[in-house]
């Protein structure tokens, strides 16, 4: 049971009206869904340029959270969340999904690796433009499922598909 804490990452779950004064986030899960059935309308010899070609607008998402995480990597998280006053959402259980490709199965852990940065970043009275890099990189979620249908009909052209590895 994975919870995450704050409203940037929850509203990829629970759809926030308010947040930064931009319409509510896509949904992950119909994002993964929707992914998910890209990927599998692929014939198998193109699969793995398929996956590469869903993957990588959240890839870029995830680069970009971790270098601004890279200064807490060493930070003892749990103390941090014990003195964190936020309502927790409980992630849901995939394994109980199997609409959801396995190659979808990390975007979860981008909204969690976005929880916990927002988390470290609010809590650290140091942190240089902490609003701002918490912003970029929410931006950069939010982009990364924002152009679900672009990608799904590319994928389903089969332009730009050579097997990959």
């Amino acid at each position: 049971m994975t919870l995450i804490y704050t409203r940037q990452a929850q509203s990829f779950l629970i759809p926030d009206e308010g947040l930064y004064k931009r319409p509510p986030p896509h949904q992950l899960i119909p994002f993964m869904v929707k992914m998910s059935g890209a990927i599998r309308s692929t014939p198998m010899q193109h699969r793995a340029g398929a996956i590469k070609q869903v993957q990588i607008n959240m890839d870029a998402a995830w680069a970009q959270i971790h270098r601004a995480m890279r200064p807490y990597f060493f930070t003892d998280f749990e103390a941090v969340l014990a003195e964190y006053a936020g309502t927790p959402v409980e992630l849901p259980d995939l394994s109980e999904k199997p609409n959801i490709h396995m190659a979808m199965h990390y975007c979860l852990e981008v909204v969690v690796d976005l929880d916990r940065l927002t988390i470290l970043l609010q809590s650290d009275p140091n942190a240089v433009d902490a609003a701002d890099t918490i912003f970029s990189c929410w931006s950069g979620l939010y982009r990364a499922t924002g152009r679900v249908d672009g990608i799904v009909r590319r994928v389903e052209s089969g332009k730009g598909l050579k097997g990959g590895t």
